[in-house]
């Protein structure tokens, strides 16, 4: 006569902040299998988030494309780990990443766009082109999503909350 447990599906970049403040800001998501997960393997991640809650971490290629200015990077590159902060990057973006290294006791190098070593770039396989666009580097750019319906039979407006590009 209990009350069960719900499911509920969630795409991955689609959590709600519900969800990701269980994780009190140090979500951090892997690709692959977990018997498969290799520490010492070099890998990226992709930082991302517009406040203390729903920001997170993504693994990504570790390539040099894969960055933008608009946010922050974790490059561990087996030797060497590297917190990149692109230029407009913001607070919790940069914040996240180093409270998490330190945390498990990682040490790192954190580096601002423009002002990165060579090693860095070697990690990367080479300085090549990435999203470094001007408009990028002003911060986190604010735009609205509204989804449009009238499957109902009834014209209904609801506004997207933390949409990304992929919608």
């Amino acid at each position: 006569a209990g009350i069960g447990a719900h499911l509920i599906r969630v795409p991955q970049s689609k959590e709600p902040e519900h969800l990701l403040s269980h994780f009190q800001g140090f979500a951090c998501v892997r690709r692959g299998k977990r018997s498969e997960w290799q520490p010492e393997t070099p890998h990226m991640y992709h930082v991302r988030g517009t406040n203390r809650v729903n920001t997170f971490a993504v693994q990504c290629e570790k390539a040099c494309y894969a960055l933008n200015s608009n946010d922050t990077f974790i490059l561990s590159s087996g030797d060497t780990t590297y917190v990149w902060n692109g230029k407009g990057s913001n607070q919790y973006e940069r914040e996240m990443p180093i409270t998490m290294l330190e945390r498990q006791g990682i040490s790192f190098v954190a580096i601002s766009e423009g002002d990165e070593p060579q090693t860095f770039w070697e990690a990367l396989g080479g300085h090549k082109a990435y999203c470094d666009f001007p408009f990028l580097c002003v911060g986190d750019i604010s735009g609205k999503m509204f989804h449009f319906s009238n499957r109902t039979g009834f014209f209904v407006v609801h506004s997207v909350k933390d949409w990304t590009q992929d919608d």
